[in-house]
C-alpha cells in the first residue's frame, strides 16, 4: 500500500451553516475509514480547536492500523496532537459552521457532556421516527389480521376458561408444562431381587423410574395467564389509534407529533406489534392441544397408574361444524365427567 506523505494548508475547510445531510456525514465517513488520513481531506477543519468550542457529534469512526504509514496514528486539531488516535468522531463545530474528525472526549466537560446528550436524542428520535413512518401505513394490514385472529380469540379464551374448571386435571397439565411440556409418571416398581432398576429415593424401599410420554402440545395454555382476546382487543384498539393510510399520511402524523407523543406512539405501537405475534402464537399454540395425536398422548398418560390425575379426552365432531370435548377423570375418590362445547370453527 502506497502511503500519502503530503500536508495540507490547515486554514482552508468547507463551511456549513447547519448540521450536514445524512449523505455528506456518511461520504466524509467512509473517506476517513478508507485511507485513514483526515488530515489529508481539504473540506475538514485541520486548525486547532479549543476545549470549550461547542460542536455536535455526527459520526463515530474507527480506521484499522494498516491504514497509517510507520503505524502512526490520525491527528487531533483537539488536542494539537499529531499522532492521537485510531478511533475517535466526525463532528460538526457549530460556531465555526465546519466538520472535523477527532478524537475520542478531547472536549471540555461541559460541552463533551451536552454532544453526548444530544446525540443520544438525536439517535432516539431518529430510530422513533424511522420506524414509525414504516410502520404506521402497515396498520392497516395488521388489523385485518387481527380481526381474523379475534374470533379465534374469542372462542380460545371461552374454551380455555372451561378447562380451568376442571381443577384437578387442569392442574396436572400446568404441572406437566411446567416440567418442560413432559408428560411423564414416576413409575412404582416391583421391589423384590431380580425386578427392574430404578431410583430409589432416601429412607424408602420403594423403587421408581420415570416413564415419558412425549411432549404436550400447546403447554404455554397452561403456564401463566392465557387471555387471547384480552390482548387482540387492545392491540386493535392501538393499531387505529395510529394506522394512516399511506406514506403522506405517516409523515404527516410523526412530523405533527411532540417528542413524548412520538416516544409514546413508537412504544405502544412496537408492543403491539409484539403482542399480536404473541396472540397468534398462543392461538396456534392452544389449538395444537386439540389434535388427536396429543389428545392420545395425554389419554396415554392419564391411563397410566401412576399418573397424578386418571384423564380422558374425546374430541368429537357434531356434524354441524361444531365440535365437544368430553371428558372424564377421576383422582382418589373423585370423579367426573361432562362436555365442553367447541364453535364452529376453533378446530
Amino acid at each position: 500500500m502506497v502511503f500519502p506523505t503530503a500536508t495540507l494548508d490547515p486554514k482552508p475547510f468547507k463551511a456549513f451553516d447547519a448540521r450536514p445531510a445524512p449523505d455528506v456525514i456518511r461520504s466524509y465517513a467512509e473517506q476517513i475509514v478508507a485511507t485513514g488520513h483526515p488530515e489529508l481531506i481539504p473540506d475538514l477543519y485541520h486548525q486547532p480547536i479549543g476545549k470549550d468550542e461547542p460542536f455536535l457529534n455526527l459520526r463515530p469512526l474507527e480506521v484499522a492500523k494498516d491504514r497509517r504509514a510507520d503505524g502512526t496514528m490520525m491527528p487531533c486539531p483537539r488536542c494539537a496532537t499529531p499522532n492521537k488516535f485510531l478511533s475517535g468522531w466526525l463532528i460538526f463545530l457549530t460556531d465555526l459552521k465546519a466538520i472535523a474528525c477527532v478524537g475520542n472526549d478531547c472536549a471540555g466537560g461541559a460541552v463533551q457532556m451536552a454532544a453526548n446528550r444530544e446525540y443520544e436524542e438525536r439517535l432516539k428520535r431518529e430510530q422513533e421516527e424511522e420506524y414509525l413512518l414504516e410502520a404506521l401505513p402497515m396498520l392497516r394490514d395488521a388489523l385485518a389480521e387481527a380481526a381474523l385472529l379475534a374470533p379465534r380469540a374469542e372462542v380460545a379464551t371461552a374454551l380455555h376458561k372451561a378447562l380451568r374448571k376442571l381443577k384437578e386435571p387442569f392442574a396436572a397439565l400446568r404441572d406437566a408444562a411446567r416440567n418442560g411440556g413432559q408428560l411423564s409418571v414416576n413409575e412404582v416398581m416391583q421391589t423384590t431381587s431380580g425386578g427392574p432398576s430404578g431410583i430409589r429415593t432416601r429412607g424408602s424401599s420403594v423403587q421408581t423410574r420415570t416413564v415419558r410420554f412425549g411432549l404436550l402440545a400447546g403447554a404455554g395454555a397452561f403456564v401463566g395467564a392465557f387471555d387471547p382476546l384480552k390482548a387482540i382487543q387492545e392491540v386493535r384498539a392501538a393499531f387505529e389509534k395510529f394506522q394512516c393510510h399511506d406514506d403522506n399520511a405517516a409523515l404527516e402524523a410523526v412530523a405533527s407529533m411532540t417528542d413524548e407523543q412520538r416516544a409514546a406512539a413508537y412504544k405502544s405501537v412496537k408492543k403491539s406489534y409484539k403482542r399480536l405475534a404473541e396472540a397468534r402464537a398462543d392461538l396456534d399454540g392452544f389449538s395444537a392441544f386439540f389434535t388427536d395425536a396429543n389428545l392420545d398422548r395425554v389419554n396415554e398418560w392419564g391411563r397410566h397408574q401412576d399418573a397424578p390425575v386418571a384423564i380422558e379426552l374425546i374430541l368429537r365432531g357434531q356434524g354441524d361444524g361444531a365440535s365437544r370435548l368430553d371428558y372424564k377423570y377421576r383422582s382418589g375418590a373423585t370423579a367426573d365427567f361432562a362436555s365442553i362445547p367447541i364453535r364452529p370453527g376453533y378446530i
